[in-house]
This record gives structure tokens, sequence and C-alpha cells, in this order.
């Protein structure tokens, strides 16, 4: 019967110490997933230039945050510019382009690169003049 005892405190003994070894693992895990997602809350944060250009005229928006860099975000802000005919759609070929698509992930799977992610929306000249733009908001590129 003391055998049986014996053998029941070494047993016990083991599973605390798998058990410690174990949660302090789960805690320093739980600690890394914590850092990694602060870091992406951050870098989705960051802060994205966007504008419209015909190669020689630029149309620079608010800025969008990194993780506001979608396709639907970025035709709804497209078609919050007023039109010089009222009532009708914008039409940029670009925005229908494999390329308009890579430059949206490419953006959007961006590290830590403050300041540098650019979206271009590029446009023709007469794709650019179907726009009635504010007063003072449109720039020489340069």
């Amino acid at each position: 019967m003391q055998d049986f005892f014996n053998w029941q405190g070494v047993v016990g003994t083991i599973a605390g110490i798998v058990g410690t070894i174990v949660s302090i693992f789960v805690l320093l895990k739980s600690r890394k997933i914590d850092k990694f997602l602060e870091e992406e809350k951050g870098r989705l944060a960051e802060q994205v230039k966007f504008e419209l250009t015909d190669g020689k005229l630029v149309y620079k928006f608010p800025f969008l945050r990194r993780q506001e860099v979608t396709r639907q975000e970025v035709q709804g802000r497209l078609g919050n510019i007023p039109m010089k005919v009222k009532g009708k759609r914008y039409s940029i070929h670009y925005t229908n382009l494999v390329d308009f698509y890579h430059q949206l992930d490419e953006i959007f799977k961006g590290s830590h690169e403050t300041q540098k992610s650019v979206l271009t929306i590029e446009c023709t000249e007469e794709e650019f003049k179907q726009f009635d733009f504010p007063q003072n908001s449109v720039t020489k590129k340069g």
C-alpha cells in the first residue's frame, strides 16, 4: 500500500512539473501573439496617399488608412468627386485592369513603409476632365 502512495506522489509531481512547463510555454506564446496583433493594428492604421492623375495634373484625396485600401472604398471615393455632367457616373479604364488590383493588393500587404505607400489612379486627360474638382484642389504633377 505504501508503494502505491509513493507512486501517486511521483506521478503528481511529474504532472505538476509538466503543467508548469506547458503554462510557461502558453504564456510566452500569448505574449508573442499580443505583440503581433499590436503591430498589425498599427500597420493597418498607417496612412496611404491616394491620388488621381492624368500624367500632368494631380488630384490628391484625403489619406486612406491601409485597412481601407479596398476596391470598394477607392471606387466610392472616386464616385464622390462631383461630375461636370450632373448625374453621370465616372469612367476610368485603369480601375478595370489587373494592374489596379495588383496595386491595391501590394499596398494592403505592405509592411511598415511609413509614408511610402501611394495609391495612384492613372487616367487619360479625357477621363480626368470628366470631374468637376473643387477649386485649387488640382496641382501640376512634379
